[in-house]
Order: C-alpha cells, then structure tokens, then sequence
C-alpha cells in the first residue's frame, strides 16, 4: 500500500476511477440479486420489474428500490473507493467533528432552514427563465416532468409510516451519499487540483447541480452546493453538510407531502408575474429576498472568521 500512496494523486485518482467503475457494476449485481432474492424472482424478472416500474409508476416498492440501488451504485460506492485511493485513512480526513464546531454546525443547520424560502424563490425564478427559453417537448423538460412524475408518484400516500419512508428515501439517503461523492470525494480532490479551493468549491457545485439533470433548479442547487462546499471546507466535516443536506431534505418532504393532502394555495394572496407564464405569491417573494439577504450575511460572517 505504501508504493500505491507514493503514486501521484493524479495516478492514483486514474486507479481508483476505473476502480470505482468496477466495484460499482459488482454492486449493482450483488443488491440485484440481494432484492430479486428477496421478491422471490430471477435477476431478469427483477430487472424488468425495475423498469416497469420506474417507467409506467406501476409499484412504489419497486420505484423506491430503483431509486435506493441507483443511489449506492452511482454515488455511495465510487466515494468510498475514490476516498481511498485518495488515502489510507480517509474518513479521518474529512470525518472530523469537534466540539468547537457544534456552535458553528447550529448556526449553519439554522441558516440552512432559514434558506428554504430563498431556495424556493430561486427555484421559480430559474423555472420562469428555463421555461420561456427551452420548448416543452425538449429533453429538458421531458427529464423535470418525469423526475416530478416520479415525485408526485412516491408522495402519494398517507399516515405517519409512509411520511418516514418518503424522508428516509429522499432526505436521509441522498442528503448522505450526495455529500459523500461530492463534498467527501469530489471536493476533497479538487481542493488538492486547483490552486484556489473557492474554485474547487464553485466547480463542485455546478456538477453537484449538473447531474441532478434538472436545469429547471439548476440555480438554487448551485447555490446549496456552494453553502454545503464551504461549510465542509472551513471544518473539515463531512457530517455539518450531510446534517444539514438531511435537514432541509426533510422539511422541504414533509411541507410537500402535507401540502399534497390539502388545497391550501399560498397564491390565492396575491401573485407576482415572473418571465413567461411564470408567477409567485407575493408573501413567498418577501420571504425569498429576505432569506437570501440573511443567508449572504451570515455566510459573510463565517467566511470573515474561517477564511
């Protein structure tokens, strides 16, 4: 192992890539078998179950797996095989969490709740311009309306129980195996690659936004990618950002999923017009700047501390 770590780190990077590729496909076959096992059905019968489903929303069982399998397959797998060839002792590296920075995890965890109604003003500002420049039947747009489809689809439920289920499989999970590949992995590398690591940090946060293959939240992605990218740079912490990955997750699910169970429409207090077809409620425009100002301010506070 010695000779390995005495490669270059692009050597080494190069290694673990075609590594990861590896384990990953070996993964993939592994939890097939593991859940067709389970069903009670060959690797083909799972498969094409898989498709189905994901296709055609036919059984949310199978739907969630899907999502399950392709999140420790694309994510999960290549982080921890690429932190590795990165070095010995990784999670070392980027798994510390000290006492000193629970005050800062609070303030962060607070400013990224406090966020939400920035976030969401992003997001229609970003859907407004996308939709007035890209057509409705292009690829784009196909991939948001499948994704939503998707999502609409899993939060089509009711009771407590399924609630869990929707925040540990779109809150806990991601919030972990994203931060994982892109502030654990990702980030680690480039910090090492560029010369200046706010570079690092906006680059990853533009893949980070990029592969969610959602240009219609394009911006507010890139802009949480930002947040958690920094956060992870000043403490060394993998898990400040997956917390509060989780966090926002999880409240944005369950505003969501009560939401789908009743008619409430904030809109019906007044809407502001936006580019194209687009439009938002007024108190959520309020809301928006105001968040977004606190978020830059208090951003500005810990970087004139922790730069």
């Amino acid at each position: 192992m010695d000779t390995f770590y005495s490669l270059s780190l692009f050597k080494r990077l190069l290694i673990g890539f075609f590594a990861a590729i590896i384990c990953a496909y070996a993964g993939n076959v592994i939890l097939t078998y593991f859940f067709a096992w389970i069903h009670n059905l060959s690797f083909n019968q799972y498969e094409q179950s898989l498709l189905k489903a994901t296709q055609f929303l036919t059984d949310k069982r199978f739907v969630r797996e899907a999502l399950l399998l392709q999140t420790i397959v694309v994510f999960i797998i290549p982080a921890v095989v690429l932190l590795y060839a990165f070095a010995a002792r990784p999670f070392s590296i980027i798994g510390q969490l000290r006492k000193k920075n629970l005050p800062l995890f609070v303030f962060f965890l607070l400013l990224m709740l406090g966020f939400i109604p920035g976030i969401n003003l992003l997001s229609s500002v970003n859907g407004s311009i996308v939709s007035s420049l890209v057509s409705s039947d292009s690829l784009f747009t196909q991939l948001y309306e499948q994704n939503e489809k998707i999502y609409t689809f899993l939060m089509d439920g009711e009771g407590v129980s399924e609630l869990l289920a929707q925040i540990v499989l779109m809150a806990l999970i991601p919030a972990f195996a994203e931060e994982l590949f892109f502030r654990g992995m990702l980030q680690t590398y480039c910090e090492e690659l560029f010369v200046n690591p706010y570079r690092a940090i906006l680059f990853v946060a533009i893949v980070f936004s990029v592969l969610h293959l959602d240009v219609y939240n394009f911006i507010p992605r890139v802009a949480m990618g930002v947040l958690y990218g920094l956060i992870f740079y000043w403490t060394h912490s993998i898990w400040i950002p997956i917390i509060a990955h989780f966090m926002h997750n999880a409240v944005v699910v369950t505003v969501n999923f009560t939401a789908s169970h009743n008619s409430f429409n904030i809109e019906d207090f007044g809407s502001y017009k936006l580019m194209g077809d687009g439009t938002i409620a007024i108190f959520s425009l309020v809301c928006g700047l105001l968040s977004i100002l606190a978020v830059l301010y208090g951003m500005w506070v810990l970087y004139t501390k922790y730069r």
